[in-house]
């Protein structure tokens, strides 16, 4: 006990940035997905409150575009 192989620590060490980038690769996604969540969820709230103040089914309509 206490004694390393420098190949050990080496492995190790690119273990740990190999999974270092993958989880920053990871992050990004998640971080865009969220973006593109909350662009999803305003729009929705958008068309539901126009519906709520749709008075005719034309009105209605022009909530979608």
């Amino acid at each position: 006990e206490g004694f390393t192989c420098k190949s050990d620590v080496t492995e190790c060490v690119e273990a740990h940035d190999s999974l270092l980038s993958k989880h920053n690769e990871l992050v990004d996604d998640f971080n865009e997905n969220l973006e593109i969540a909350k662009k999803m969820a305003a729009r929705l709230d958008d068309i539901e409150s126009c519906l709520i103040y749709a008075s005719t089914l034309e009105d209605a309509k022009l909530c979608a575009q």
